[in-house]
């Protein structure tokens, strides 16, 4: 997927089918993302840092609110 189209140059079916493909996009990398967390909380990465639980360890290592 190129990320240089312009918007406005796009018709209402491309607008849809660019939707889906940048949707697909986001849940393949949440789905990375849970890997990630599941696997750090499974070796308790979080621990080193010192940190009380994954989920402070997420916080702090990418900037979660």
């Amino acid at each position: 997927m190129r990320s240089d189209v312009l918007l406005d140059e796009l018709d209402g079916q491309d607008l849809a089918d660019r939707l889906v493909a940048l949707e697909r996009i986001i849940r393949h990398a949440e789905a990375e993302v849970v890997a990630v967390l599941d696997e750090a909380d499974r070796r308790g990465s979080w621990k080193a840092d010192g940190h009380a639980s994954i989920r402070g360890w997420a916080r702090a290592t990418v900037r979660w609110s």
